[in-house]
């Protein structure tokens, strides 16, 4: 007959295994999703802007989605490269230097051209969202 402390020892490690096999398993669903939500995101919009896109299917649902791209620098400190009133205009300092992408938007298109020289942009992960129809008033 086991003892108390080796029964709890038992459940502590099937506990510790249960945990470990949920954690593996949510790291590979996740995965799946991401890769998933990112094939069907391009298939659904294929030249999507940046911001809201959205698409009805035929059974009245509609896929809902978030593009945006992320834009950092490709220096260190971009007030080196960039003339200062764009630089003080676009660049928000917190432990990095940010592009403060509401003013960078207001830029003339010579600004912007200084800026985006300086930048690295990539697609951000889109977020995809499928809403039911809409039921009307009965």
């Amino acid at each position: 007959m086991k003892s108390s402390e080796e029964l709890a020892q038992m459940q502590f490690d099937a506990a510790v295994d249960r945990w470990q096999y949920l954690k593996d398993t949510i790291k590979q669903f996740v995965q799946e999703e991401r890769e998933l939500r990112q094939a069907l995101f391009g298939g659904m919009f294929p030249a999507p802007r940046e911001g809201t896109n959205k698409i009805q299917f035929p059974d009245g649902r509609v896929a809902q989605a978030t593009y945006s791209l992320n834009r950092t620098f490709k220096v260190k400190n971009p007030f080196e490269v960039l003339p200062k009133p764009i630089a003080d205009m676009v660049i928000r300092t917190k432990t990095e230097y940010e592009l403060d992408l509401k003013q960078y938007r207001l830029l003339d298109p010579a600004s912007k051209k200084k800026v985006d020289e300086q930048l690295v942009v990539k697609p951000a992960l889109p977020t995809l969202e499928v809403l039911p129809p809409v039921v009307g008033d009965e």
